[in-house]
């Protein structure tokens, strides 16, 4: 297997738009500019900002460093903000319900605009309908790219060493538990050109600089974990998934002791 090299980090995290005024959730769809197909570039045209379902999304270009990652996350949201009327402002959380007039629209009620996949069955995931209900997310994919990305086996790899790192932590910083009834499942992916975007995380860890380096970091000792030859157990594989798919934090600490540090106690954030 081919070492993980020249690696770079980018996002889409989505986010709610509320009224600042009056506290009431509204969509994105006609606020907004850009879509999946056609997103709105934006600044130096490396960002761009689009609607997806009721949310608004944020691309950012790929970065190498902690100091430019935040700087793009910073920007992001920016962009994102000078797109608003007067009465509204960002929300960022992971899932919430909205008032049926703002989900009228044939977008409001489709989810997903392309299939994503389940590292560890190996099968395409499966999203309920939008059609009957209020309930929506918001996701905080993170983008890996680096070299020789048809490798399989590296993908796979990674694709795991991303769900231990990353989607077992979340598990204790992120304190929605709701999202994962719609996504966030152990092992969501999609594979890129560039290598691929791991769609377990909601957009918890971009609302604060501390977690948006703990986002960068922990991507970064993915890599090193399998740049070092680590490998999982079958047993710590079930775990992980246990973990992340039923919010079971108690699996969540036993495994941040025994891969990532030592803690006591869960501490969110």
């Amino acid at each position: 297997m081919k070492l993980i090299r020249n690696v770079k980090i980018g996002a889409d995290p989505e986010v709610f738009l509320i009224n600042k005024y009056t506290g009431k959730l509204i969509s994105a769809i006609g606020i907004i500019g850009g879509t999946k197909e056609s997103p709105e570039y934006v600044g130096d045209g490396e960002f761009a900002i689009q609607v997806d379902n009721v949310c608004a999304e944020f691309n950012i270009p790929p970065a190498n460093n902690l100091k430019d990652f935040k700087l793009n996350i910073t920007k992001g949201l920016k962009y994102i903000e000078k797109a608003l009327p007067y009465n509204l402002e960002i929300l960022i959380k992971s899932s919430a319900f909205f008032e049926e007039d703002q989900l009228q629209s044939k977008l409001s009620k489709t989810f997903g605009c392309e299939p994503d996949f389940n590292i560890w069955t190996m099968k395409e995931n499966i999203i309920a309908s939008a059609e009957d209900s209020c309930f929506r997310t918001c996701g905080g994919h993170i983008h890996v790219g680096y070299d020789n990305p048809e490798d399989e086996e590296v993908l796979l790899n990674l694709a795991k060493a991303l769900d231990l790192f990353l989607g077992v932590e979340s598990v204790l910083l992120d304190k929605d538990e709701e999202r994962r009834s719609l996504y966030g499942k152990a092992g969501s992916i999609r594979v890129k050109p560039y290598g691929l975007e791991y769609r377990t995380l909601s957009n918890f860890w971009i609302s604060k600089d501390d977690l948006i380096e703990w986002a960068f970091t922990r991507v970064f000792n993915a890599v090193d974990f399998i740049n070092a030859k680590k490998k999982l157990s079958a047993e710590d594989e079930i775990l992980i998934q246990n973990c992340i798919n039923n919010y079971d934090r108690d699996l969540a600490v036993h495994l941040s002791n025994k891969f990532i540090y030592k803690r006591k106690e869960a501490v969110l954030v």
